[in-house]
């Protein structure tokens, strides 16, 4: 029987399950979160075979392991797993947006880099959490961004890879610092930004006034900050050397169109909305 063990069954867990159940992958889903009243009930409600007590009997009774849990509770998880004993069998991954803390607290756990952990992160979620917005499609033709260490075997790999392929996702390598530079850039940024504007706003006189005038802009840009902020927490700390790294790529370009604007250089504000415009379109609107 081949067992898939969720450790931590929120939104990204919840939906991963419901994925493995319409796409039959795993003969059986066990999950354990230290939410166990909502543990139950998502046992009681089919979503998971069976709860598990601890992640030690969890990693037990599995053949392949997922951590989704927030990136600063990663390395928990993975010194109990550590702990079960089946390090040497089973295959591991995780589903942190941030990796090089990831690969040094399995470094950390287990004493070496197991040959059956593959670091990964999906690029897929809403700005909701929880088990209660679990999707069985939110993989569906999105990346998932693996990234093997030096002792990752070729089996775990191809377990891991077999999972996100299955729920229709489409798997990508990195090392963890490219991942972890790149994704300063596209996500963490935007999701520090969104937190910051939204707090700019909400400081000012009558920020109710300021609220009640905003429309879908600004709906669509702030969206996510309507998200988990203990996850998005433990990221901008996991990854602060990246994020400081976007923050001053920004800041110097934001200073730049500041001047643009003071200067009421009319072509040139224009040429940069007209240059964005295109960037987005040809990279995020194709098909």
């Amino acid at each position: 029987m081949t067992t898939l063990g969720i450790i931590g069954v929120g939104l990204i867990g919840g939906s991963v399950a419901l994925g493995v159940r319409a796409h039959d992958l795993f003969d059986e889903i066990v999950g354990f979160d230290v939410a166990t009243d909502a543990l139950d009930l998502l046992v009681a409600d089919g979503l998971l075979d069976r709860s598990a007590e601890s992640i030690e009997s969890l990693a037990r009774a599995s053949t392949l392991v997922l951590i989704s849990v927030p990136t600063g509770s990663i390395g928990v998880c993975l010194a109990a797993l550590a702990r079960s004993g089946r390090s040497h069998e089973l295959a591991m991954t995780d589903t942190g947006s941030v990796k090089g803390t990831v690969v040094s607290a399995a470094l950390e756990a287990f004493g070496e880099l197991p040959s059956g952990f593959v670091p990964g992160h999906p690029i897929a979620g809403s700005e909701h959490s929880g088990a209660a917005w679990s999707d069985p499609d939110l993989f569906k033709d999105r990346k998932v961004i693996l990234t093997p260490t030096t002792s990752t075997s070729p089996d775990a790999l191809a377990r891991v890879e077999a999972l996100w392929k299955g729920l229709g996702a489409r798997v990508e390598h990195l090392s963890a610092e490219r991942h972890d530079r790149l994704l300063a850039m596209t996500s963490h940024l935007p999701h520090l930004l969104a937190y910051a504007l939204v707090d700019t706003l909400a400081s000012q006189p009558a920020p109710d006034e300021i609220f009640d005038l905003a429309a879908g802009g600004f709906r669509d840009f702030t969206r996510i900050a309507s998200s988990d902020p203990q996850m998005w927490h433990d990221i901008f700390m996991d990854n602060s050397e990246g994020l400081i790294d976007a923050l001053d790529l920004f800041e110097g370009h934001l200073r730049k169109l500041r001047t643009l604007v003071e200067e009421l250089r009319s072509e040139d504000i224009l040429a940069l909305c007209e240059r964005a415009k295109q960037t987005r379109d040809r990279h995020l609107n194709r098909g």
